[in-house]
């Protein structure tokens, strides 16, 4: 982390950093605008509170961002909505990494008309979710598009639910250094695409041992 997380601060940061991609995770307001949010609500990172499900965009944007990294190192971070974000992403040419927050399962063909609405970006987005329905609900839109399972670990469940939809298995990097596991290896041999997150040097320098070439993280050091 660098900014506070989420923020326009925090994709324009990566951006200066000449990093390949930005990830943000996205919610859905009550009037239909997907925003750029970790939780479901706004109570941990404003000065307000409430559900984002129950609050119109024009009403979260009324409270300020009073939390994250760094805070008093930038003027003001702004909360924005995914239009926001990919525009931060077009103007550093970042690879958006979209995930999309649990309990989310309506309008998801206005992610792809925001992606649309960028020359080559539908086709080099990455949108993720912890939900199988939801994958397989954006699959049924777009058959090409990029889409990743989010998973703690490296099951068998896991690896045969993306080999059979083609998804990429995006899994807790740091869980499984530490626990230990042949799940890389069983997933390889299924053909099965790999990516992780991790902050932990160490598991970095172990998975791409691995196999593992598609990381995601919060240092922004490199």
């Amino acid at each position: 982390a660098y900014a506070p997380e989420n923020t326009d601060d925090a994709f324009i940061e990566a951006g200066r950093a000449e990093f390949y991609g930005a990830k943000c995770d996205i919610q859905l307001t009550r009037d239909e605008v997907w925003i750029v949010n970790y939780d479901s609500s706004i109570n941990r990172m404003t000065n307000g509170r409430g559900e984002i499900a129950q609050m119109s965009f024009g009403e979260i944007r009324q409270h300020k961002i009073n939390n994250g990294y760094r805070l008093g190192s930038y003027d003001e971070p702004q909360m924005v909505d995914l239009e926001g974000f990919l525009i931060i992403c077009e103007i550093y040419n970042l690879v958006p990494y979209i995930e999309i927050g649990k309990g989310n399962y309506n309008c998801f063909e206005k992610i792809f008309d925001a992606l649309d609405n960028y020359e080559g970006m539908r086709e080099k987005a990455v949108i993720i979710s912890s939900d199988k329905g939801t994958l397989l609900n954006l699959q049924k839109l777009d058959k090409s598009a990029n889409l990743w399972y989010s998973t703690n670990d490296v099951s068998d469940d896991s690896i045969s639910f993306c080999k059979e939809n083609g998804f990429t298995l995006y899994f807790n990097g740091t869980d499984y250094v530490e626990n230990g596991s042949n799940g890389i290896e069983k997933a390889q041999q299924a053909k099965v695409n790999l990516a992780c997150w991790t902050d932990d040097v160490e598991a970095y320098k172990l998975l791409y041992d691995l196999g593992v070439r598609s990381f995601s993280t919060t240092r922004i050091k490199k």
